[in-house]
């Protein structure tokens, strides 16, 4: 028998597996060119990818993307870099996701079925449902300038 704890734990887990490492990244990266901006800075590629961890060229891919699609600014060559304006800063958690990852992420089912839905559900249909609305709802409440104190990216 499974306790509420556990239960609860087994459906953050479901939650946090189903996001793609593109996002997390991109979500790293933002979040500390975010904390940078607030001071004016403008971060290279070769600090970004030192913070986090991660190549320059799968980071450059990423952050191409993130300049394609406006949730960043960016300037080549000497004293160039990554950065956000306030507005920029204003995005949420959700539009990210939607841009990395796109709508089949939260909307899929979490067994892989092709026809799970309130009709045809699978056995963890209704419990995904409500952590997934529950993360979607978080998600679009929280954007990344909640993160304005510095944190361990």
């Amino acid at each position: 028998m499974i306790n509420i704890t556990q239960y609860r734990l087994w459906m953050l887990l479901f939650c946090v597996i189903m996001f793609s490492r593109t996002f997390a990244y991109a979500l790293r990266a933002m979040t500390y060119i975010a904390q940078e901006s607030k001071v004016e800075k403008k971060v290279s590629l070769d600090e970004l990818a030192s913070s986090i961890q991660l190549s320059q060229h799968y980071l450059g891919k990423i952050m191409q993307e993130l300049v394609r699609k406006g949730f960043l600014h960016s300037v080549k060559g000497p004293g160039g870099g990554f950065w956000m304006d306030k507005k920029k800063s204003e995005v949420t958690i959700y539009e990210l996701l939607h841009a990395v990852d796109g709508d089949q992420i939260l909307n899929s089912c979490l067994m892989g079925r092709l026809k799970c839905s309130a009709k045809n559900p699978c056995p963890m249909h209704d419990e995904y449902l409500i952590c997934r609305n529950r993360l979607i709802e978080s998600m679009k409440k929280t954007s990344i300038k909640k993160w304005h104190e510095p944190i361990d990216i």
